[in-house]
């Protein structure tokens, strides 16, 4: 397991190196790309001052009233990750934005959780404003928290402890937060325990999956009944196979209290002979299809069962994280795993990149000839928010994930 965790590690400061060499000069990939990428240079990202008054919505701290809404859920989910770096820069937001229509995206996942633990380091107007424009859009809004793990951002960072109340409490109360702010759901990740490594936790490996199956039911009695919004939950693609006491997880205890269950089944995070496929990260479509189909044949019958199958699509340049190996990761391989997703049942699907960086993947709508942007980027910053969730190491864009 250490070995495991030391490859992570290494996987991530060698992904990070690669991808801030390709942002400095191209802020979305370029490969595949039907269009060309926006640029440092882009009039989208230096605006003139006259465009910035006839595209953008007045100063956010002039509205102090802002109407919040709830779109309704997509009948298909079609989600970028956003980190919550990119979501603070609103240079970066746009340029999502623009890569988000051209491929006929409908949704954004957003990290609510700053490095030192609050719902953002700006103020609940600029927020609102924020969310107001990209829901003027069209854009289904999803709140992300991480649950359980302290920093995300460092493989060796430690964990809260999943059996505390008060942990329990903070969530739910962060997750009324983010729906008060305008929110349409609530995505629960990091919901489970560090690893089998008993030494992790004082909780019996035997006892650890009925302390997250109790963490579930709370979540869909304290936010998913108490705000009459969805809620969803990330788990590990491999519990579709055999669920991993080690950690907590099962995923009949997750369809059982979410709307929605997103698998993170990301070809290249399969052991080579997994499913009886010598090398995953080179079949996208059979690794996705094949172990949901597995995980899924175990609970169709449960008539408890009340969650609807999204999944996690890997779009970052990886085939395999043990042994390490990169792959560039083209349009098709993402466009299979969305197949596979929409072949076993899925009623949606969310690509992650840990550095919110989309190629074009030959989506569903047409491409614009311009987008305005979301809000000027001269808009000030006016509170220091940091509420409910505990204080965090502090982390930096270099030490994004590539896997969650």
């Amino acid at each position: 397991m250490k070995t495991t965790y030391t490859i992570i590690f290494l996987a991530l400061v060698l992904l990070a190196a690669k991808e801030i060499f390709q942002t400095k000069n191209n802020l979305i990939y370029q490969k595949n790309s039907a269009t060309l990428p926006l640029t440092p240079t882009s009039p989208i990202e230096n605006h003139s001052t006259n465009n910035i008054q006839a595209l953008a919505l007045a100063d956010i701290n002039t509205q102090n009233n802002i109407k919040v809404i709830h779109l309704d859920t997509p009948k298909t989910l079609k989600a970028f990750y956003v980190t919550y770096y990119s979501f603070e820069s609103i240079g970066k937001l746009n340029q999502i934005i623009l890569a988000a229509q051209r491929n006929g995206i409908n949704s954004l996942v957003v990290d609510i959780r700053s490095s030192n633990g609050g719902i953002f380091d700006f103020s609940d107007n600029k927020i609102k404003t924020i969310l107001s424009q990209l829901h003027d859009k069209g854009f289904y809004l999803i709140a992300r928290i991480v649950s359980f793990k302290m920093n995300e951002n460092e493989p060796n960072s430690p964990w809260y402890d999943p059996s505390s109340k008060d942990r329990w409490n903070q969530i739910a109360e962060v997750s009324k937060e983010a729906i008060d702010l305008g929110f349409d759901e609530i995505n629960y990740d990091y919901v489970r325990y560090g690893g089998p490594d008993e030494a992790q936790s004082q909780t019996p490996i035997e006892q650890r999956e009925p302390v997250i199956k109790s963490f579930f039911e709370f979540l869909n009695t304290e936010v998913r009944q108490k705000y009459g919004r969805p809620i969803s939950a990330d788990i590990f693609g491999t519990t579709f196979v055999d669920p991993e006491k080690g950690i907590g997880q099962n995923p009949k205890d997750a369809f059982e209290n979410f709307d929605y269950v997103m698998p993170m089944t990301y070809p290249s995070h399969w052991a080579i002979g997994s499913l009886g496929i010598k090398d995953p990260g080179n079949h996208p479509y059979q690794i996705v299809y094949q172990s949901l189909e597995k995980g899924l044949s175990k609970i169709k019958n449960d008539p408890l069962k009340i969650a609807g199958l999204r999944c996690w699509v890997q779009a970052f340049d990886i085939e395999s994280i043990s042994p390490w190996k990169l792959r560039v990761y083209t349009a098709q391989d993402i466009q299979d795993q969305i197949k596979a997703c929409d072949d076993a049942g899925g009623v949606g699907w969310a690509l992650w990149n840990g550095f919110s960086n989309y190629k074009d993947f030959a989506g569903v709508a047409p491409s614009p000839t311009s987008v305005p942007p979301i809000i000027s980027t001269t808009t000030a910053s006016t509170t220091l928010k940091n509420k409910i969730l505990k204080t965090e190491t502090s982390t930096s864009t270099t030490t994004e994930k590539i896997s969650h």
